[in-house]
């Protein structure tokens, strides 16, 4: 399955104590999915910014919506930590 078109969404720079996501649509496509897909990262950048579990720095707008790593370095060195150290139970 192809990932989300990188250039469909930029952060909007109306006013400086907002938010906003600017959505690209066009007349193909899945202009629901697109939609929906803006809501949830919106929503993910309301909620204190959208940022990387392991480095803390912002995820890319080009990721995927429920993405919880900016990248795969990102990912890999969080699962690599979690083998090293496992939660006691």
């Amino acid at each position: 399955m192809a990932g989300p078109d990188p250039d469909g969404m930029k952060l909007g720079d109306a006013d400086p104590g907002s938010i906003s996501v600017l959505v690209q649509t066009f007349m193909s496509g899945n202009r629901t999915a697109r939609m929906a897909r803006a809501k949830r990262i919106l929503g993910n950048l309301c909620r204190g910014g959208w940022l990387c579990y392991s480095c803390r720095e912002p995820v890319p707008l080009w990721r995927r919506a429920d993405a919880r790593f900016c990248g795969e370095g990102c990912r890999k060195a969080a699962a690599r930590q979690r083998r090293l150290h496992p939660k006691d139970t």
